[in-house]
């Protein structure tokens, strides 16, 4: 009679003979609603209700419960284990289509919410990822794939914040490549290209984890070095030039090797910024420049 009526609304009807039955159909075929009795062979329909609400896979599937059992008790059970409603038979055809259509559209608008959050995280996903890309390229020199200036400046400030607040020492290198502009000139773009991506190479694979080496500006570099001293900072600079010129190019069959000047300051009570600090490693890089090139001074502290 149940199942009749439900073929009559247009229904597809999966019928079970007892509550065992009952969860084996709703674990292996894809249903809408499921309408329950609670006194079956087997498994009642307390257990059947109680395995559903247990699966995240079943737990939206509305449960009507038509039973004879006239308990108010088993009513507020069934309502309170997440039953949808609950009929006692015998029933009124009529409030039973209408708790049908209800339950469906529910169910529907439920699995409409569903999809939406789905649809809405995987579009989070997508913007944070956009977001980190958007990051990466606002903070990346695109030629040598080290961090740009305004990566450098952000973390000097903070940096610079954090060694006044816990006294401790902050040191950075201003670093220039030699002669730059007659690789240009003699030999083309690509190979000054060349020679700044083999100098970042350097910088990024021969400092230490704690520092920052990045791209200042055409064949300007700077190397930032927190919790590090001016004499600690100068011996870096010093195994960076020493991997700087280690290996021999062959430009147009005329062999060159890559040097760089370095200019070391370190943070001291006089300076009233950041930038003072780095105007001191300025200076430093332009005594070495007069020295020769090709070594690394540091600027005297006040």
């Amino acid at each position: 009679m149940l199942a009749q009526l439900v073929r009559a609304r247009g229904c597809l009807v999966v019928e079970a003979s007892g509550g065992q039955q009952a969860i084996d159909i709703v674990s292996e075929q894809p249903i809408d609603l499921v309408l329950l009795d609670i006194r079956m062979p087997d498994v009642d329909g307390f257990a059947v209700l109680e395995f559903m609400k247990s699966r995240d896979d079943l737990k939206n599937i509305p449960v009507i419960v038509v039973s004879s059992l006239d308990e108010l008790s088993a009513t507020v059970r069934c309502i309170s284990m997440g039953a949808e409603d609950y009929l006692m038979k015998p029933y009124e055809p009529t409030l039973l289509g209408a708790r049908l259509r209800a339950s469906l559209e529910k169910k529907h608008f439920l699995e409409e919410l569903i999809q939406l959050k789905k649809d809405l995280e995987a579009r989070n996903h997508e913007l944070q990822d956009l977001n980190g890309k958007l990051e990466t390229l606002a903070f990346s020199d695109g030629l040598t794939g080290l961090p740009n200036r305004r990566f450098a400046l952000q973390e000097l400030g903070r940096h610079w914040s954090g060694a006044i607040r816990n006294q401790r020492p902050l040191s950075c290198m201003m670093v220039d490549l030699d002669h730059f502009k007659r690789y240009n000139d003699a030999y083309g773009h690509d190979t000054g290209d060349e020679v700044l991506r083999y100098a970042a190479g350097i910088f990024r694979e021969s400092t230490r984890g704690s520092d920052y080496a990045c791209r200042f500006g055409g064949e300007e570099f700077i190397i930032l070095c927190p919790d590090t001293d001016a004499q600690t900072c100068a011996e870096l600079g010093n195994r960076l030039l020493s991997r700087l010129s280690s290996k021999e190019f062959c430009f147009a069959d005329k062999p060159e090797v890559v040097t760089a000047s370095f200019g070391v300051a370190q943070r001291d009570q006089s300076m009233a910024s950041w930038n003072e600090m780095i105007m001191a490693a300025d200076q430093a890089l332009y005594e070495a420049k007069r020295c020769g090139r090709n070594c690394v001074k540091v600027a005297a502290r006040a």
